[in-house]
């Protein structure tokens, strides 16, 4: 099932997911959202919140191996072949991953682009809240854990949101989201048809 994510399912998630933050008494300073798809949930929820924005770039190059396959089709051909598509792209990637020996990898590259913590008053800025649109295998997010972590932002900390969580073994345990075990389409996916989110 591919679930089409408009501008009303984005202000629902946001609600859905702030509301889990503040049943669970965490009132993040700084907000975290994962380029691309995390910045738009990541505004919203720190907007909500009071919270502070920012953003960090970090993709896995397993991710832009396959991700041409649904891209394709929905230009081409109706919705359901592009969602057949996505749902065999996100089969491959499973795969891929699953297949992979790899672990979590501190990546100097992610460091250098977090460097702002270094300068960053974390004893009056924590928890921090990392969100993204989507948690797949989890690695991406692991990731910029770590690398949290090699800054001095310690695990207990850091919160991890996002608006779903597509697999039900990510790598990361995910604190707050929206939808379980479901593949979304947002409007900012290479997969979606433009003009889905009202000026973005």
């Amino acid at each position: 099932m591919i679930l089409d994510v408009g501008s009303a399912e984005l202000v629902d998630a946001a609600g859905t997911i702030c509301q889990q933050v503040r049943s669970a008494g965490v009132s993040p300073s700084v907000v975290l959202g994962v380029l691309n798809g995390g910045r738009v949930p990541a505004e919203m929820l720190a907007r909500e919140l009071g919270s502070e924005c920012r953003c960090v770039l970090h993709r896995r190059k397993t991710t832009g191996r396959v991700k041409s396959m649904a891209v394709s089709a929905v230009n081409r051909f109706p919705v359901f072949v592009g969602n057949v598509a996505r749902v065999l792209e996100d089969r491959a990637l499973r795969i891929l991953s699953s297949a992979s020996t790899e672990t979590l990898q501190l990546r100097r590259e992610l460091v250098d682009k977090l460097s702002w913590v270094q300068w960053y008053d974390l004893a009056d800025k924590t928890p921090v809240l990392i969100v993204d649109d989507a948690v797949d295998s989890g690695r991406t997010v692991g990731e910029i854990v770590l690398a949290l972590e090699h800054l001095g932002v310690s695990r207990s900390s850091m919160r991890i949101a996002c608006v779903t969580v597509t697999r039900p073994d990510p790598v990361v345990d995910v604190d707050f989201f929206y939808k379980r075990e479901v593949l979304c389409r947002f409007p900012w996916s290479d997969d979606a048809k433009s003009g889905e989110l009202d000026g973005k």
